[in-house]
C-alpha cells in the first residue's frame, strides 16, 4: 500500500474533493479530527526521539497508514461511499496527512495530542 508516485494535492479543495465532501463542513470537520489523531502522536514521537522533520513521511508512512485502517469505521459514509476501496482511502487520507503538512505550518510542529473517541 505504498504511496510513492502519488500526486500531492494543490489545495484543500481538491483534497474535500478526493474524498466527495467538497462543501460538507461537519464530515470535512471530522476528517480532519481523525487524520490530527493519527497524525501528531506518531509525528511528536518522531519530534521526541530526535529525528529532523525531512524524513518523516519516509519513516512514519506504514505506521500512519496502519492507523489511518484502524479508523475506517468513524469516516463518514459519505467518504466511505465515494472511496469503498479501503486501500485508495487510506492512501487518499495519507495523501491529505502530507498536504497538511506541506501546507499548514502548525502541522510541523508538535501538536496537542487528544483522545480521539470513538463512536
Amino acid at each position: 500500500m505504498a504511496s510513492a508516485g502519488r500526486k500531492a494535492f494543490e489545495n484543500e479543495t481538491e483534497a474535500w474533493e478526493a474524498l466527495g465532501i467538497v462543501d460538507l463542513i461537519g464530515h470535512q470537520a471530522s476528517i480532519l479530527d481523525i487524520l490530527e489523531a493519527i497524525y501528531a502522536p506518531i509525528h511528536n514521537k518522531y519530534v521526541f526521539d530526535g529525528y529532523l522533520p525531512d524524513g518523516f513521511f519516509e519513516s512514519a508512512e506504514d505506521e500512519i497508514l496502519i492507523a489511518l485502517r484502524c479508523y475506517l469505521s468513524n469516516v463518514p459514509e459519505t467518504v466511505r461511499d465515494h472511496v469503498p476501496d479501503d486501500d485508495e482511502l487510506c492512501l487518499r487520507l495519507y495523501d491529505f496527512i502530507r498536504f497538511k503538512r506541506a501546507d499548514d505550518p502548525a502541522w510541523m510542529h508538535i501538536l496537542p495530542e487528544w483522545d480521539f473517541e470513538l463512536e
